[in-house]
């Protein structure tokens, strides 16, 4: 196999991860020192299966710890073993250089490592005649709420989702912000999920938008001018819109128009919006990114790319 390295990577690090040593690395890729470089590849040849990590974002709250902090990740996606906890308390040193475990402040974002499912998972066929293999689950999170028990996708939508899902609440002024209402993804193998015609490998998700009503709802709800909370919806659309994953985004036309009023006022956006909405164009105009889809008055509808082009 072959590890890439990142920042903070050294070879003792990189040994004990794959459980060879230093100096097989140094053997197997001709090193004479322990100087490696960001982006370098090396040739790893370890018995261990390859498992996909990914690199996720945590707001610290009130009463975490360090010690804490790592023990939950590793319960939730690495088995909650000793070692596996160590692996992420690393991580955490590796990758926030300026981290001082007994310092840290709620409403603080850490930076960690946590191991995905040993088979890596693919998108199979397309959205609509698709399957899905070794799919992923979503787990519960802060900033979240899972509506629908059908949540498995791919490694790549499942760490785009841990990432930004919890994105409003790591701003200051909303730490507490309502949980934003996560629905259908895909079955666990994939195919056919009523009452959907997408939603069959992966790759799709519905998420409901921010309101400003209270109590916020723990379900879908139609939003309106006066319902829609266009700052916090927007940020978390932008979160996913900077992964450059997003294929399609498929939102009520109304709703494009609140969203569109609003996004025009952002720094920087004002040209932007308009080749990011379908409107002011009409619905039947095939244009911008984000789409009109009837039924999408109470959620919209992400669709990622498929980073397995060979399966389309």
């Amino acid at each position: 196999m072959t590890h890439t390295v990142v920042r903070g990577d050294t070879l003792g690090a990189i040994a004990r991860r794959h459980r060879v040593t230093v100096r097989q690395i140094r053997r197997w890729n001709r090193l004479r020192g322990d100087g490696i470089r960001r982006g370098q590849n090396l040739v790893i040849y370890s018995m261990i299966p390859r498992r996909p990590t990914r690199v996720i974002e945590h707001t610290v709250v009130r009463g975490d710890s360090c010690n804490r902090i790592a023990r939950h990740y590793a319960q939730r996606h690495s088995g909650g073993s000793a070692t596996s906890r160590r692996a992420v308390r690393r991580s955490m040193t590796r990758l926030n250089r300026r981290l001082r475990c007994r310092r840290i402040q709620p409403g603080q974002v850490i930076r960690l490592e946590v191991i995905g499912p040993e088979n890596p998972s693919r998108a199979v066929g397309r959205t609509n005649r698709g399957t899905l293999v070794n799919g992923e689950r979503l787990v519960d999170g802060p900033g979240y709420t899972l509506m629908k028990p059908y949540v498995w996708g791919t490694n790549e939508v499942i760490t785009h989702l841990l990432n930004c899902l919890p994105m409003v609440r790591r701003q200051r002024r909303w730490r507490t912000a309502p949980d934003v209402v996560v629905g259908d993804i895909s079955r666990r193998g994939g195919g056919f999920l009523s009452p959907h015609r997408s939603h069959q490998n992966g790759l799709d998700v519905d998420i409901g938008y921010y309101l400003k009503t209270r109590p916020h709802p723990r379900i879908f709800r139609n939003v309106t001018s006066r319902t829609l909370d266009r700052e916090k919806t927007w940020r978390l659309l932008k979160c996913f819109l900077e992964t450059d994953q997003v294929e399609m985004i498929f939102m009520d036309h109304q709703v494009q128009r609140w969203m569109y009023d609003y996004v025009r006022t952002r720094p920087g956006w004002r040209r932007r919006a308009s080749e990011l909405f379908q409107y002011p164009r009409s619905r039947t105009r095939h244009r911008g990114l984000i789409r009109h889809s009837s039924g999408h008055r109470n959620h919209f509808h992400i669709r990622f790319k498929n980073v397995d082009s060979n399966d389309d």
